[in-house]
């Protein structure tokens, strides 16, 4: 397993000039609660040729005996929950840009049985290289500028849980980020947010913005949460476009399935 310090490099086939970069977390397959429908809608996206997907943790329910949710009430084992998403992600597999841990995945199954079933998978679809478990730096290269053929570079930051105060927020730990990507609350958000740079080199300051995303779940309102008093939230997910004629062109999109 590589370093979350090692970026992920990606150069993305130059004659896509636009391309969708989908947003996916807390899905917990395996859960009772798992919406298979929602699931089968992203799948359909995921066909089309511009589209791609990033994974922002807890893919899996992977309950435990000594987990909050009850082992013996998931709808699909932990093993059958890796065969379920190998199976599911095996004719999308270059479509997939990164996959990385969630508090399912990591404190459940790394501590409980020194496992890590999201490796496991990109292990057994032949892109380990794109898994990290605590976050990843994601540098994706799309269309081509000018008549070099250089692309046109974007630099995404994916980890599950993130804080999002007033004043400060775990996005402002990053420099040199286009989009930072979270999950894990189940509540859905998009808030840009900006910084001023100083370049001391051409002694000029710029302002850089940052696309601060959360993305929805892929759960059915039920279980443990209906039965806490917790109200149900949002499923909305989030999609970003990327631009390979002109550098940093970068829109984000908020969906229903």
């Amino acid at each position: 397993m590589k370093s979350s310090r090692i970026p992920i490099l990606i150069s993305l086939p130059p004659e896509l000039e636009r391309v969708e970069i989908l947003l996916a977390a807390d899905i917990h397959t395996g859960s009772a609660e798992f919406d298979e429908k929602k699931w089968a809608a992203f799948e359909e996206l995921l066909k089309q040729p511009d589209k791609y997907v990033v994974f922002a943790g807890d893919q899996c329910e992977y309950a435990t005996r000594s987990s909050k949710s009850d082992v013996y009430t998931q709808a699909l084992s932990p093993s059958q929950q890796k065969r379920w998403w190998i199976e599911h992600l095996k004719p999308y597999k270059e479509k997939v840009l990164c996959i990385v841990d969630g508090n399912h995945e990591f404190n459940r199954a790394s501590r409980d049985a020194d496992d890590f079933p999201l490796y496991d998978i990109a292990l057994a679809l032949g892109i380990e290289d794109r898994y990290r478990s605590e976050g990843a730096f994601v540098d994706i290269g799309v269309g081509h500028v000018g008549t070099a053929g250089k692309q046109a570079r974007y630099v995404f930051r994916v980890q599950h849980q993130a804080k999002n105060n007033v004043n400060y927020g775990t996005v402002d730990g990053f420099e040199g980020i286009d989009v930072f990507v979270s999950g894990h609350t189940h509540k859905p958000m998009d808030k840009p947010s900006a910084r001023l740079v100083y370049d001391p080199k051409n002694k000029f300051v710029s302002q850089r913005e940052v696309e601060n995303l959360v993305s929805g779940h892929f759960l059915r309102f039920g279980g443990y949460g209906e039965r806490g008093g917790y109200r149900p939230t949002s499923g909305k997910l989030y999609s970003v476009i990327l631009h390979g004629k002109k550098k940093k062109e970068i829109e984000t999109r908020g969906f229903h399935l």
